[in-house]
């Protein structure tokens, strides 16, 4: 025997009835056997991973349907840890050097129209102002003419 907080005798066995578990506990007892929050445990219960009832006002959850969800759990991990995490490798490609890889690429050409001199491209405002003055121009020109 321990003693609690308060001062009382507390049983070392404590949520054991003459040495048996519980068939059934309130949800707090289930949620701290879960080692949960009060969130997840009411998920575990609406997903149906735990078997529950209402006794009256009070919720009984079954003991055996926590015994299960831990056992449907470690299963779960036994054959995740079990399965390949990757596919298995392919034969590696002969290793080559950089040099000779560096040669069997072919160089990048220019754009069309843009050689390594020629000017940026111009954005569409002053292309269009360049080309009305271009036509102020030789429609001066052709008056002169």
């Amino acid at each position: 025997m321990s003693i609690d907080g308060r001062g009382s005798p507390v049983a070392a066995t404590k949520g054991t009835i003459g040495g048996t578990e519980p068939l059934l506990v309130k949800p707090r007892i289930a949620w701290r056997m879960l080692s949960c929050s009060n969130t997840r445990g009411y998920e575990l219960l609406n997903s149906g991973e735990l078997q529950s009832f209402r006794d009256g006002k009070s919720r009984k959850i079954v003991v055996a349907s926590i015994h299960d969800y831990i056992a449907r759990r470690l299963a779960a991990e036994r054959a995740k840890a079990r399965a390949p995490r990757h596919a298995p490798r392919k034969a590696a490609a002969p290793n080559k050097s950089w040099e000779d890889n560096a040669q069997r690429q072919r160089p990048i050409a220019p754009a069309p129209g843009r050689g390594i001199n020629s000017p940026a491209p111009r954005s569409s405002a002053s292309a269009m102002a360049q080309q009305a003055r271009q036509g102020s121009q030789r429609a001066t020109e052709d008056a002169a003419e």
